[in-house]
Formats: C-alpha cells, structure tokens, sequence
C-alpha cells in the first residue's frame, strides 16, 4: 500500500519518483577491507557496510543516470531531495554542483528544473574521513553505529512551487 506524502515544498501533493537504483558506487579515497569490491552496483538507501564494510573511512561516488520527466508544463517545479547522508555530501547533476548535505541536517531539497537534460547523471560523494571530529551530537552511538553511505531515500518530486503566483487566489 502506498503512503501520501505531502511535500514541504509544494503547494499540492507532488508526484514522486524514487531514485532506488541500481546506483553505481565508486571508492574515490580510503581502502575497503579486503573482501570488498571498490566499485559495483547495489540499491539504495542503504550505508555502505555490505559493500565495502562498516569501518570503511573515505570518500564513494554513488552515480545514477535517469531520463528527464515528460509532459512538463512551464509551471511545474522538479525538486531533487535527498533525505539522509552519512556524514557529508557532494551533490552534483550533469557536472553541475547543486550543493552539500550533512548527517543530521534533514532532508536537502535542489531546484533542478533548469539543469535537466534529456538523459541525466545524478552524482552524490559522500564523505566519512577517518579523522572526522564528530561533535557529541553527532557521535556513532547516536548515529545508531551506521556505516557512512547514502542512508536515505533520493527521489524527485514534480509538483507547484508553493511560491507559484498562479496559485494565489
């Protein structure tokens, strides 16, 4: 059974596309442990224990393409949204920056509208370094001991900006 979800971001309830996978992922700095793979596909949200082991310290691309939304109207938003990181994030479309996430932030939402393109390339790095300073808020215990990884659900979502003026009465 599907749930509603009524978005924050727009006026009505958005049509939601779920960016599951398959994902590419890709070891850019750190070394897995020695049963793992550098590189492969696997299903998202998911930390990347299973893949590369749960005290993996570094830097993974998680890569995946997907076509751009048909029967757009000029007045329909699209909103990328990344619902949880472990620990930061580097969140890139078609090798344009769209901006960073943290652990602990919330859901991060991106305008992408004017960078879509008939075939896309979505890009996240996410970054656990070794050395990392946790504050106390955001210690391992707290963070439920996860590996680091893309945790959360990535989706897009198309729908009216609440800020449409053709949706002010």
């Amino acid at each position: 059974m599907a749930t509603s979800m009524t978005s924050p971001f727009f006026h009505e309830q958005p049509h939601v596309i779920r960016l599951r996978g398959p994902w590419q992922y890709a070891v850019l700095e750190g070394t897995p442990t020695i049963t793992a793979e550098p590189s492969g596909q696997l299903q998202l949200p998911a930390d990347w224990s299973t893949t590369l082991g749960a005290d993996f310290r570094g830097t993974v691309r998680y890569s995946r393409n997907f076509g751009c939304p048909t029967g757009l109207t000029d007045l329909v938003h699209i909103l990328l949204v990344v619902s949880a990181v472990d620990y930061s994030a580097n969140i890139q479309l078609n090798g344009q920056t769209l901006g960073r996430a943290t652990w602990g932030d919330g859901p991060q939402a991106f305008a992408i509208r004017e960078h879509l393109q008939p075939r896309n390339q979505l890009d996240i790095d996410i970054s656990l370094p070794i050395d990392l300073d946790l504050p106390a808020e955001h210690n391992r215990a707290q963070r439920n001991a996860q590996a680091g990884g893309l945790i959360g659900e990535v989706r897009l979502e198309i729908g009216h900006d609440l800020a449409d003026p053709a949706l002010v009465s």
